[in-house]
């Protein structure tokens, strides 16, 4: 959800036409899925999933506004489906919100199951 509103207040300032763009909000929510799904496995509150996927919707119009051109002039990808910005860039912040969540994992969040989870 917080992926999603990024998205819808961030693409219309974007783009000369001031309109909402329906893909970036598509993007948007397959990009928040990603963050969380690779930090899926630890322990993260309402309010932080509500940042990270708030984060995660502000990459794919970013990547798909001054990232995805920059990438085709210069390394000349051809990156057409926006798989770098809607999956790659959210996979590496999900990444590290995982490695922040297992560096400050406690055994009063996790009780008996900390063992389990970080053996």
């Amino acid at each position: 959800a917080a992926s999603t509103l990024a998205a819808s207040v961030l693409s219309p300032v974007l783009y000369e036409e001031s309109t909402l763009r329906m893909v970036q909000i598509q993007d948007a929510t397959l990009a928040g899925a990603a963050v969380m799904g690779m930090a899926g496995e630890m322990l993260v509150t309402p309010f932080g999933a509500l940042i990270a996927g708030f984060l995660a919707g502000l990459i794919p119009p970013l990547g798909f506004r001054f990232l995805t051109p920059v990438l085709c002039s210069r390394l000349k990808t051809q990156d057409t489906c926006g798989v770098h910005n809607v999956h790659g860039l959210p996979g590496i912040l999900g990444a590290l919100l995982g490695t922040l969540l297992t560096a400050l994992a406690t055994a009063d969040a996790y009780g008996g199951r900390l063992e389990l989870v970080f053996p």
